[in-house]
Parts: structure tokens; sequence; C-alpha cells
């Protein structure tokens, strides 16, 4: 039976691991507010692993056509609630906007997702990007998740976020081949009623009977369904600020 462990999610002498599988938009955000509410006197290492190696991008913002716009003005895509002009800022220096009404490209998003995602790696240390697959995610000793990756191998965590992207557009997510439909196979986790994603609360992934796990978390395309707007930057945003603080709390539990 697969179910949640409440033992202490860190130790004193070991560095805490949160690790996002998913580069793209609903990664980077969490990554990036995991890595802005990151403080002494243990700071993470936070792993944010992409299939392509296109960290900040993912397939939404990797297009390079200026014809692919975003759907939303810039004043409404900043990365941070709390400064809602960040975004419409980065991009007047660099010249791709002069105001919040502006519709940025979505290879212009991608750059800022990147570089929003360095500027916390440059505050904060403790970022590591690795070009991998996660074929799926076990439960180690503690309930520690193991997420099995293609390439490298296992990595041990403290908490994985599921952020992969989207899901087939058939709609079954037990038919997807990827990393959301080997948690259903494998009684990690399990769809949501209308079996258009995975069934959480409050973000923690439910196992099979209905339990939230502690260490298991999802962001992004993978709760769509129970939550439609899921998919959508701004609703991204604040479920990343909302993750994180919950992770960071959880991390720092003795």
């Amino acid at each position: 039976m697969h179910g949640t462990h409440r033992d202490s999610i860190r130790t004193a002498t070991r560095t805490p691991l949160p690790a996002i599988a998913g580069g793209g938009a609903s990664g980077t955000l969490a990554a990036v507010h995991q890595l802005n509410r990151a403080g002494a006197p243990l700071r993470p290492r936070v792993v944010l692993i992409d299939d392509d190696g296109r960290h900040g991008r993912g397939v939404a913002y990797a297009t390079p056509d200026p014809a692919h716009l975003l759907n939303t003005p810039a004043a409404a895509m900043s990365a941070y609630s709390g400064d809602p002009h960040h975004l419409v800022r980065w991009a007047t220096d660099l010249g791709r906007a002069t105001g919040g009404g502006d519709l940025l490209t979505r290879y212009d998003y991608g750059d800022y997702l990147r570089d929003t995602l360095a500027a916390q790696e440059l505050l904060h240390g403790g970022l590591e990007l690795r070009t991998d697959r996660v074929t799926g995610i076990a439960l180690g000793p503690y309930g520690r998740p193991v997420l099995r990756c293609a390439t490298l191998g296992p990595l041990t965590a403290d908490i994985a976020i599921v952020a992969t992207g989207h899901l087939p557009s058939a709609g079954d997510v037990t038919a997807d081949p990827d990393l959301a439909g080997t948690l259903i196979a494998d009684g990690i986790a399990r769809p949501e009623p209308l079996r258009l994603g995975l069934e959480t609360r409050d973000g923690a992934l439910l196992t099979p009977y209905g339990h939230p796990h502690d260490r298991l978390f999802t962001l992004g395309p993978p709760r769509r369904g129970a939550l439609d707007d899921s998919t959508a930057v701004p609703k991204i945003r604040a479920k990343a600020e909302r993750l994180a603080e919950r992770i960071t709390t959880l991390l720092d539990r003795p």
C-alpha cells in the first residue's frame, strides 16, 4: 500500500533536495519560487529536469515564430504576483515591449522565464539543471520519492513536483504513455473523476486510496480536469508561490 509518512523531511546534516519533473513554464515557476524562498541555515538544492534541455521554455515557449504571441498582455504575466511589472521592466529594458498592454512573442516569454530562473540561481545558488526523462517515481525509505531517470539513473529527493507538459489530447490521463499515466499504472497516484489529469488536494497528489502524499506534488497541466485553469500562467504562478511556501515549511520541519 502506498501511503504518506510523517517522519522528518530532512536532517541537519544533509541538504534538502526538491526535484521537479518538467522544465517548461510550470516547472520553471516552481523552481523560481522555491529558490526565492531559500534561506539559511539550510538551503535546498533544486533539481529541474527537462526531457529536451529546454529549461524555461518547454514546448509552449520554444517556437521562434514572431507571429506566435502570448494570449495575455505582459502586465499579467509576471513571474511574481508581488511584482506585477517585473516582466514589463524586463521587456522594456531589452526593447521588446513598451508597455503592460503589449503582447510578447512566446519565444520572448521563454527568454524571460530563463532569465528569471538564472537570476534566482545567481542570488541563491542551489539550482541544478538536468536534461533527462523522468519515466516514473517510486517511494523509497521514509516515503522519499525516487525519480527514475532514463539516462542518469535514479534520483532520490525529499520532495518531487510533477510539472510535465500537456497530456494527450484524447483526454484520458490513464492512456498517457509518459509520467502521469505511469504514476497511475504504478499505483502512486490516481486520476481525477473526469480522467483528464491527476487528482490532487492542495497541490499534493492523492494515492489510489485518496490520501494526500506528503512528498509528491503537481503543478500545471497534470492538474487538468479538476482545475480547468491550470495551464494559465497567472494561475500557475499563484499555485507555484503557495506550493513553494508549503514545501519550504516541510523542508524546515525538524
